[in-house]
């Protein structure tokens, strides 16, 4: 019976020891891949990252442009817009070209000869003509590809010349180290590798749970111990100790999941 007791105190130690190693192990590796995961979902890489806003308008800009067509009754409207647009901007050009030769006599020539000829009245008379070529130009889908290309050139250049370049060597070391492929799919797999870590953890804390019950309910129901299972149970509790000491005994994970902005 003595060796029974001796042979169960040796196996719940081993088997103690066991569990606690690789409790302690899975547990190292989940605060990892927590602060993995935590540096990927940090606010730096999102809503205050100008590369994410640029593609974002970007994305906006190019679904409209997409999404842009021209019927009969915005193709009117359109042509108009374009019209009362070039009526300006050529007024404008007449006014200052008259007042920009009105100091000099070359200047008064100028100006006369392009009274007489009437240069910016048919420059005027043109305007429905060229309104009509801008809006089939902007209609056509080769040229809505160009527009497209051109906005996100002078995205890339404004973005350049105002903000400062962000620092990615951390996050992309991150994402070299899990091979998952982009910043979301990572995020994604580590957020399944964080649950089955926590479900494997809550299998061994269960058994290390189950052998504490049982080293209690044995001294309490054994009332002699030898010098041996006294020091067998006294390093099952002390391992318990240990465990208890090295593992974190309060997590907070306090974060915004998601933010919505119309």
């Amino acid at each position: 019976m003595k060796n029974f007791r001796t042979i169960l105190f040796v196996f719940l130690l081993v088997l103690t020891s066991c569990l606690s190693v690789l409790l302690y192990q899975i547990e190292t590796e989940k605060r990892e891949v927590k602060s993995d995961l935590i540096e990927l979902s940090t606010i730096k890489y999102g809503l205050f990252n100008v590369d994410q806003w640029k593609e974002i308008i970007a994305d906006i800009v190019i679904k409209k442009i997409d999404d842009f067509e021209l019927d009969r009754g915005n193709r009117g409207q359109m042509k108009m817009k374009i019209s009362k647009f070039l009526y300006k901007i050529i007024g404008d050009l007449e006014k200052r070209y008259y007042e920009e030769n009105s100091g000099s006599v070359s200047g008064f020539f100028k100006n006369g000869v392009a009274s007489l000829t009437g240069t910016f009245d048919k420059i005027k008379q043109d305007i429905p003509i060229f309104s009509k070529q801008i809006v089939d130009f902007v209609d056509e889908p080769k040229n809505k590809k160009a527009i497209k290309s051109y906005i996100i050139l002078k995205l890339n250049d404004y973005r350049n010349q105002t903000f400062a370049k962000f620092d990615y060597s951390l996050r992309d070391s991150i994402l070299r180290k899990y091979r998952a492929g982009n910043q979301t799919e990572t995020i994604a797999e580590l957020r399944l590798k964080v649950d089955g870590l926590e479900q494997t953890s809550n299998n061994f804390k269960f058994a290390l749970f189950l052998i504490a019950i049982l080293s209690a309910l044995t001294l309490i129901l054994l009332k002699h111990l030898n010098q041996l299972e006294f020091i067998l149970l006294t390093t099952i509790c002390f391992l318990f100790l240990l465990l208890g000491l090295g593992l974190p005994m309060i997590e907070i994970d306090a974060r915004v999941n998601e933010m919505n902005l119309s």
